[in-house]
């Protein structure tokens, strides 16, 4: 809410037509939730959406090639380190801008900018990145140093998209003011705003001693339990609600839903508070499958496309979430799934297919211990169904290493 235009700072003889805590609350101390940034920094929801979605996607295992032949990572920057940051980029900002570093011709690091001090414009037809910290500019840079990758967008074709914490920023500023708001209050001693009224017409100096009287004494949490005692007429009329009639639990479960909703996270992973451990690894599962996996072929494209596309060693990388514990029980599943299939008689390629596996390139084939077990005349043997379902899982963690077409 604006100022009238009668009120200047300092001069208490003009009416405010807001409350004084509504002005403490804008310059008691640097939080603010202006801006998705300033939010992400202010609102302890948001702090941990964001930082949830830049710590799982950068704990995704990984695989890198050079040519054809497994290797190791070859820059001085971890792979982590960079999708972390990128993430964290792409959240707040909606794009996300790495400097590619080189020694001669070969291509050591790379150096993530900031991407609110960076600026991307189209010149003659190309791309032209340039950087400005304080008064100074950096640049510029063409696609061959720079790369960048940035959320959709439906109002611009370069530069920032709409990043995710914009989508919940309004939830993130209702949080805030609620905990500012809660904050204030109870450091005025819970203290709910109050008129003080008496009978008679005392001068302006008696009011304003009497004004200065009930601050010093009912203001603050040391005055929280302070008894008074007073003479005369003197009515106090609470103009505050209560804070039970301001519906902040309901406000409360709206912020975690839109927040939730917007970086794509369930609300019981964000909460922590699953009603019990099914739910958990239902929601926790969902969240992998439906938020994370589906976001590693952008990585996937900036590393194998930008980072490494034109370098002298061709590097490739792929990511492998099938590794992480929380897809092993179904992959443990699949497998045994498999088995019996190739056991019943069904093709290895037709058995693969159903189950929703790559196709077969030059990829060993099975143990020969995957065969038919436990037919009518047989009763199955457990040793040899043991054997056989260790060789197959050994077969599948190679597959899934391997079966990836590389880019």
């Amino acid at each position: 809410m604006e100022k009238p235009a009668a009120f200047v700072d300092g001069d208490v003889k003009a009416i405010v037509s807001v409350p004084g805590w509504v002005e403490e609350l804008g310059t008691s101390n640097q939080r603010s939730a202006t801006t998705p940034i300033a939010a992400w920094g202010s609102v302890p929801l948001l702090y941990r959406a964001v930082n949830l979605r830049c710590q799982s996607l950068s704990s995704v295992p990984f695989i890198v090639f050079k040519s054809e032949t497994e290797s190791e990572w070859p820059l001085e920057d971890s792979l982590s380190n960079i999708l972390y940051n990128s993430e964290l980029a792409l959240m707040l900002s909606g794009v996300s801008y790495l400097l590619k570093i080189y020694e001669g011709r070969i291509l050591k690091k790379v150096q993530w900018l900031n991407p609110t001090t960076v600026k991307w414009n189209i010149e003659h037809g190309e791309n032209v990145f340039t950087q400005k910290i304080g008064e100074k500019t950096y640049g510029p840079w063409g696609d061959d140093e720079m790369i960048a990758i940035r959320e959709p967008s439906m109002t611009q074709d370069i530069g920032p998209g709409q990043p995710p914490a914009q989508v919940a920023l309004q939830a993130a500023r209702l949080r805030f003011s609620m905990d500012d708001f809660t904050a204030a209050f109870f450091e005025n001693g819970a203290q709910p705003m109050s008129l003080i009224t008496t009978s008679g017409t005392p001068s302006q100096s008696e009011m304003e001693r009497a004004q200065s009287y009930f601050k010093s004494r009912m203001q603050g949490v040391v005055n929280a339990w302070r008894a008074i005692f007073l003479r005369g007429d003197i009515k106090v009329q609470t103009l505050t609600p209560e804070l039970s009639s301001m519906e902040m639990p309901a406000l409360s479960s709206h912020i975690v839903l839109d927040i939730a909703a917007a970086l794509g996270i369930p609300r019981s992973v964000l909460e922590s508070d699953a009603a019990n451990y099914a739910t958990s690894q239902t929601d926790m599962r969902a969240f992998w499958e439906m938020t994370v996996r589906p976001r590693l072929p952008l990585y996937e494209e900036m590393v194998n496309g930008q980072l490494f596309g034109d370098s002298l060693e061709k590097y490739t990388v792929e990511f492998l979430p099938e590794n992480l514990d929380i897809f092993q029980e179904d992959e443990a599943e699949r497998s045994s799934a498999l088995l019996q299939l190739v056991n019943a008689g069904v093709p290895l390629q037709d058995a693969m297919a159903m189950l929703g596996y790559d196709p077969l390139d030059n990829i060993p084939n099975p143990p020969e211990t995957v065969q038919v077990i436990g037919t009518e005349e047989q009763e199955p043997q457990p040793g040899i169904q043991e054997n056989a379902n260790s060789e197959l899982r050994k077969w599948h963690k190679y597959h899934a290493k391997h079966s990836k077409k590389k880019k």
